[in-house]
């Protein structure tokens, strides 16, 4: 039974860990096992829209999904700590012979970096290894988070870029209105261009980043998806009322 426990706590971490990888480490698409970890973030956003019912106004439903994008990043972190608990107790099982002993010994070796719990007998390996999985994935955390939160400024800044030729919130026939009307047209072929490359971007970091779809706009009336409209509104206006 011990044999079977340690196999099934080393498939736990082997796992796990791959996820960790996918997450933080590779800059690629999730598709197999690795897109366990966002459930969390799933189960997460569910819980914000659940409670943003709560609020009568836009600016209140806004103010309360606001830290949504925050609270998945920590569950999804204590949600692989609970898996590595999970997988190196499995494992001390075969050491300490009863279980809650061997998820009390993994818990302090995780969380204390390799310090040996009392409460069973000492597995040197074991939690030597737990200690460095966790001090790992907290390196790769602080690393990730400049990563995400320079997605997040790239986003931004066109965004509130767009208010003087899109008005707040912004619309698609206000951005043709306004150019008209200060005779900057011919700037118009520039406007869009910038907006591509900015689509480009939002689609690889987003893709990459599942976790930013969660992060919302500093301001209420500002907003990725809500700027992007107005503006292949107004450029397929501008295609069909002006195709030269």
């Amino acid at each position: 039974m011990s044999n079977l426990l340690f196999a099934v706590g080393l498939i736990i971490v082997a796992l796990t860990s791959a996820s960790v990888l996918f997450t933080i480490v590779l800059p690629r698409e999730a598709r197999g096992f690795e897109r366990v970890s966002l459930v969390v973030n799933r189960v997460v956003r569910i819980a914000f829209l659940g409670l943003s019912r709560l609020a009568r106004s836009y600016e209140g439903k806004d103010a309360l999904l606001a830290p949504t994008a925050p609270v998945a990043l920590l569950g999804q972190l204590m949600f692989w700590a609970a898996s590595f608990i999970v997988g190196y107790g499995l494992m001390l099982e075969t050491t300490t012979h009863h279980l809650a002993s061997a998820f009390a010994q993994a818990a302090g070796a995780v969380f204390t970096v390799g310090t040996i719990d009392l409460s069973g007998p000492p597995n040197s390996a074991l939690d030597i290894a737990a200690g460095v999985t966790w001090v790992v994935i907290v390196a790769l955390q602080i690393a990730y988070l400049p990563a995400l939160y320079g997605a997040f400024n790239r986003r931004e800044s066109l965004v509130a870029m767009l208010e003087s030729r899109a008005g707040l919130p912004a619309w698609g026939p206000e951005v043709l209105a306004r150019h008209q009307l200060v005779g900057i047209t011919d700037t118009l072929p520039d406007f869009y261009a910038s907006w591509e490359e900015w689509a480009a971007d939002l689609a690889e970091s987003h893709t990459t980043y599942p976790v930013m779809l969660l992060f919302r706009s500093p301001e209420p009336w500002f907003s990725w998806l809500v700027g992007l409209l107005p503006v292949l509104d107004g450029a397929a206006m501008h295609l069909a009322l002006a195709p030269s």
